[in-house]
């Protein structure tokens, strides 16, 4: 408990001492790859990002999993980026923590035989995990900027994930 309330004091000192920024949203969107448990995906995500200050960005992310094998997923991710700005050029690198909740599906498989009809209704599950990663970013032209994230979810299982994909600054 002790280091708990150890990070949480570190954590406020970074953010009060950091400069304050105007607030910049962020939209974007990508192609996420999702890896664990013997079963690998592709997906879709959108996002929304918002500048604290200059170095603190909350990130609100969606993926939606292509159905494969039956089953479909989604996640729900909301996580803190500390942004590291690397020269004057915009690229910067950046670690992430946060939490998801995780949406997994299998429809159901019906087989037809002249003799037997056997019908799975299939099932679906629900669960928090804890985001870890990290992120590297950089600017395209004036609003536009390509990303590249890896992080692990973790849960009862972890699953691995790599995004790419693009944000236009407002």
């Amino acid at each position: 408990m002790k280091k708990l309330m150890l990070i949480i004091a570190v954590m406020i000192g970074f953010a009060a001492n950091a400069q304050a920024q105007k607030g910049a949203f962020e939209l974007g969107g990508s192609v996420v790859l999702g890896t664990g448990d013997d079963f690998t995906n592709y997906g879709l995500g959108a996002r929304v990002r918002y500048s604290f200050t200059d170095h603190f960005r909350g990130d609100l992310n969606a993926d939606y999993f292509l159905k494969k094998d039956g089953i479909t997923m989604y996640d729900l991710n909301a996580n803190l980026h500390y942004l590291f700005n690397l020269g004057d050029s915009g690229f910067r690198i950046y670690p992430l923590a946060g939490i998801a909740l995780v949406h997994v599906e299998a429809d159901g498989v019906e087989y037809d035989d002249p003799h037997v009809h056997v019908k799975y209704s299939g099932a679906s599950d629900t669960d928090v995990a804890f985001n870890l990663g990290g992120g590297i970013e950089f600017p395209i032209a004036d609003r536009l900027r390509i990303f590249g994230e890896a992080k692990e979810m973790i849960k009862d299982g972890s699953r691995f994930y790599l995004s790419a994909g693009i944000t236009y600054t407002f």
